[in-house]
């Protein structure tokens, strides 16, 4: 049949690929969505940017309010990629039950399904950055300092940031519940944004440098046990 839209055919391209795929963790990309997760990851990378772009053109963002703006779309673009998991990870939960009859272990089956989230989660986090980078250049959004000063602690924060966070949405998505959910990232959030300001107000400072690094690696140490308690509560999940 016809494809009648552009993401019907890409949704159709990536199918396309199923009967070639041999590799039961290259299976469990599939399920998610309708396209592949670098697919959804480049239109939300692009719909960022849009949405920037439509804010700078309101006349109370023009006159003040770009700093404003540039907060929300950091802020957009460190929060969504770990609630995007969470979303996926609750939407899948009905239909584990009838997956965990393949040839799999438990084990093996939830190890997969994590990987196959973390990957998609890495994909939109670094294309929500490249959104973020594309609508700083069209809103002549940068700070007076130097940018690549700016950019390579705040990336190396974001990044190190999505990792408890990656683990504690999984952990809200156990009860399938939308509003549990939001109401557990609004603590996720803060926990993240908190992070990032910490390094930015004392970014200025000599110190500024030993503070981005101990909030790395305090994010990477809660990041591994956060991922590790959430794996054993899925392990001990009845799932039907």
């Amino acid at each position: 049949s016809a494809r009648r839209n552009p993401i019907q055919a890409l949704a159709d391209r990536w199918h396309d690929r199923l009967p070639r795929l041999s590799a039961r963790k290259d299976i469990l990309h599939y399920g998610f969505g309708r396209t592949s997760g670098i697919a959804r990851a480049l239109m939300a990378g692009l719909s960022l940017t849009i949405y920037g772009l439509f804010l700078n053109q309101l006349s109370f963002m023009q006159h003040g309010g770009s700093q404003g703006m540039a907060n929300m779309a950091l802020t957009f673009a460190t929060i969504i990629p770990a609630y995007g998991a969470a979303l996926l990870m609750m939407q899948r939960l009905p239909r584990m039950a009838q997956e965990l009859l393949r040839p799999a272990t438990r084990s093996e089956y939830l190890d997969g399904l994590l990987l196959a989230l973390a990957k998609q989660t890495g994909w939109l986090w670094l294309a929500m950055q490249v959104g973020l980078l594309a609508m700083a250049f069209a809103t002549n959004a940068f700070p007076d300092e130097n940018l690549l000063s700016l950019a390579v602690p705040y990336l190396l924060i974001s990044l190190a940031a999505q990792i408890p966070a990656f683990g504690m949405s999984l952990w809200l998505a156990r009860k399938g519940s939308m509003r549990q959910i939001a109401l557990g990232f609004c603590g996720v959030a803060i926990f993240q944004m908190a992070a990032i300001g910490a390094w930015w107000s004392s970014h200025e400072e000599w110190w500024g440098p030993l503070v981005a690094g101990l909030a790395i690696a305090l994010l990477l140490a809660l990041g591994m046990k956060t991922i590790a308690w959430t794996r054993h509560a899925w392990q001990q999940l009845e799932l039907g």
